[in-house]
């Protein structure tokens, strides 16, 4: 099944040097903080966004090299994903 993401159109008005940055801001974690946030997920997880993110492996490549079915990769992408931004909107 294929997904297609939503794309936005950007109006850019033809005096304008740069374009507004509308986005949120996004607060980049420290290395160190980013490293306690890696610890909180299980060792699967771990490799799995390693695969995905890290080494910009698909779903199904993913999949082959962990040993698990290609739902099984998303859905614990999906967890890992969700554990990562639990974990990193707590307060100290």
């Amino acid at each position: 099944m294929l997904f297609r993401s939503r794309v936005r159109p950007v109006e850019v008005d033809p005096g304008d040097s740069e374009p507004e940055d509308t986005s949120a801001p996004f607060e980049m974690p420290d290395l160190q903080g980013l490293s306690d946030l890696l610890d909180g997920l299980t060792a699967d997880q771990r490799e799995v966004l390693w695969l995905r993110f890290g080494a910009d492996m698909s779903v199904d490549d993913t999949a082959k090299i962990v040993g698990k079915s290609p739902d099984a990769v998303t859905a614990l992408t999906l967890r890992a994903l969700r554990r990562v931004r639990n974990l990193a909107s707590r307060p100290d």
